[in-house]
């Protein structure tokens, strides 16, 4: 149950922390990253979130996620590998020679600890194969959020696919030009309705014992959001008819007009049923 968002973000894990929090441990984020690894560790790490609310965050690589959703019996060498794990893990040789080499307890206490952390993330780690099967899954995830430094057009247009038809979007931009640019692909494309475009303005405080009072220089604006609601995409059409059928043809009269309506002389005046006699008498 819960909310399934799908985040896309260049803020150093600000975005997927804070929707993490606010979502309490219900539902999935999926957060996508361009990197080797996502590298917001340190960050996330100051939201102290618990163990349900960092395990509902799935990184995966946009890479693997363009990839479309898994194909039946698709290899998951991931998988295989956390299946393989148990736990308790003994140490292998080469790691009882490391610790019988430190110096004093508190420094193998502090080695073990660490290891536990590491296999823990690995036993409950998603693999790619699972994060593209449940973003593709039930048809598209519930919400899309994009504040990454990437084009809005291209990113979103990219990313729009992966969300379901009714489901919800935000794209935050510095500037105004490029979500304009947005704006009327989706207008055009006939893409999603209620798009709103609006100014965001940040207004950052000096907190000082008695001095606590808003910043005298501070940017005009912070930045611009467009959002907006996906519509469901118009169905493929076949130009021999829907499924290759053959459409019927509309029915014309014998005077190769439609039905009803009245034959006319070559002077374009109506020459009633005597000029149609006389048609048929020369033929």
């Amino acid at each position: 149950g819960g909310c399934r968002a799908l985040v896309f973000e260049s803020c150093s894990g600000l975005l997927v922390g804070t929707l993490a929090q606010r979502m309490g441990g219900c539902g999935s984020i999926v957060a996508l990253h361009d990197t080797q690894s996502p590298g917001c560790g340190d960050s996330l790490a100051r939201f102290n979130l618990s163990f349900r609310e960092q395990y509902a965050i799935r990184w995966v690589h946009t890479g693997e996620l363009l990839k479309g959703p898994p194909v039946r019996d698709e290899e998951d060498p991931e998988r295989e590998e956390r299946e393989s794990l148990g736990w308790p893990a003994l140490p292998q040789e080469h790691t009882r020679a490391f610790l019988a080499s430190m110096p004093d307890d508190a420094s193998r206490a502090v080695f073990l600890r660490r290891r536990a952390d590491r296999f823990a993330r690995k036993l409950v780690r998603h693999t790619a194969v699972e994060v593209r099967a449940a973003v593709t899954a039930h048809g598209g995830v519930d919400s899309l959020v994009i504040a990454s430094k990437y084009d809005p057009t291209s990113t979103t247009l990219a990313l729009l696919p992966f969300l379901a038809p009714s489901g919800s979007f935000v794209v935050y931009c510095e500037y105004i030009e490029p979500l304009l640019e947005l704006f009327r692909a989706l207008q055009d494309g006939k893409l999603a309705i209620k798009l709103q475009l609006a100014d965001t303005w940040t207004r950052e405080y000096q907190v000082l014992e008695g001095r606590t009072h808003p910043k005298m220089n501070m940017s005009q604006s912070g930045g611009f959001l467009l959002s907006g609601i996906k519509l469901e995409p118009p169905p493929a059409t076949d130009p021999e008819g829907e499924g290759g059928e053959i459409q019927p043809v509309e029915k014309k009269g014998t005077d190769g007009n439609k039905p009803g309506k009245t034959a006319r002389s070559d002077d374009g005046e109506d020459d009633g049923d005597a000029g149609r006699e006389k048609r048929r008498k020369e033929e």
